[in-house]
């Protein structure tokens, strides 16, 4: 599956692994968000909708930084 990898120079691979950790970076805001949903919610007194309505707003803002 990933054999493609071994015939890539050194620095392609180094590119390949700058990109992988930016894009991991990228997604780890909503990563998190998921964590804290309940003490988020608990903490502002806020309905599940609310917090889901939150959770869109997230993942349609980070569309346009994208």
């Amino acid at each position: 599956m990933l054999a493609w990898f071994k015939d890539l120079t050194p620095k392609e691979r180094s590119t390949m692994g700058a990109c992988f950790g930016g894009w991991s970076l990228d997604a780890l805001d909503v990563q998190m968000y998921s964590f804290v949903i309940p003490t988020v919610i608990s903490i502002w007194g806020l309905s599940r909708g609310e917090a889901g309505l939150i959770g869109t707003v997230t993942l349609l803002i980070s569309s346009f930084g994208g």
